[in-house]
């Protein structure tokens, strides 16, 4: 699952790299499309990453219960 998240990372950064390419090339169509495959990378990644702030919410309160 981590390794998923790595990758969605990576595929964002490839798109802003290409954007921006695409950008200096005067490619607006290309930059357009790159730049909202990255917003939607960025949108599922942030999700994942509230998702797992929870996650560790919750472990923190099981940890402070089983404190003696």
């Amino acid at each position: 699952m981590m390794l998923s998240k790595t990758l969605d990372f990576v595929v964002l950064q490839d798109c802003l790299e290409d954007a921006n390419y695409a950008l200096q090339t005067g490619d607006r169509q290309k930059a357009e499309a790159y730049l909202n495959t990255a917003r939607q990378s960025l949108r599922t990644l942030a999700a994942e990453l509230v998702e797992a702030r929870g996650q560790i919410r919750d472990l923190e309160e099981q940890l402070e219960r089983e404190e003696p």
